[in-house]
């Protein structure tokens, strides 16, 4: 598995905290019956000029990405969906799929074309104990995100890093947890291009805190290694 970095931390210290009680096993794929559809996929196209001239604009400090609007969000809420009676039902820009008797399964899929990094940003959620978030890419790069649990404040929350340009999320619910109001919205992707990471910088060391202000966001990397917004 791929080495992951906490979405949330900017300390050194407290990233390997984080990152060390992430379970051992990865977490389980559960295929949807058949493929998604192009309103279950979320595509956002290669950096446009603008965006490119956005990040290059920004030279102390430099710029390595932006944060970017999805042009579909996903709003989802289980109180909306009378789903007890059907195996699948495509819903709120993904897939929801009876696993088992006892087992929902959210399917959705995200991708910044071209980008080396990506995150996506749940604006809003509700998860009752037993829900799970997992996200999975290339490279059998699959893992939990255990911070999603219970309702999310008012600054929501940026997913761990993923080195790829795409990634499916699965919110998996339990049945006894329907009634519970599982709830979610997703609303924006980052997009990182290493071209624009400075070659005396370790990589290692980067940190994300990105504050979504406005529709596109730069994200910039200061000389301790943080990201910001520019």
């Amino acid at each position: 598995m791929a080495t992951v970095v906490s979405s949330q931390q900017v300390d050194p210290a407290e990233d390997v905290t984080q990152i060390s009680y992430r379970s051992v096993e990865p977490p389980d794929y559960y295929p949807t019956r058949t493929a998604l559809t192009k309103n279950e996929m979320h595509v956002l196209d290669t950096l446009t000029a603008a965006e490119r001239t956005f990040i290059e604009s920004a030279y102390d400090p430099p710029a390595i990405g932006v944060v970017r609007d999805l042009t579909d969000p996903i709003r989802f809420s289980m109180e909306q969906n009378n789903f007890l009676t059907q195996d699948e039902i495509s819903v709120s820009g993904g897939r929801l799929t009876r696993v088992t008797d006892d087992l929902l399964v959210f399917t959705t899929y995200f991708e910044s074309k071209k980008a080396d990094e990506i995150r996506i940003f749940f604006a809003e959620g509700n998860f009752p104990y037993g829900v799970e978030v997992n996200l999975f890419s290339r490279d059998d790069y699959a893992f939990n995100q255990p911070e999603l649990v219970g309702e999310l404040d008012e600054h929501g929350f940026y997913t761990t890093t993923t080195f790829a340009d795409y990634l499916y999320l699965q919110v998996v619910i339990p049945l006894d947890k329907v009634n519970d109001n599982v709830s979610f919205a997703i609303t924006r992707i980052t997009h990182v291009d290493n071209r624009y990471i400075p070659d005396e910088i370790n990589r290692d060391c980067f940190f994300w805190m990105p504050i979504v202000l406005m529709p596109t966001v730069l994200l910039i990397l200061t000389d301790s290694g943080k990201l910001l917004p520019g």
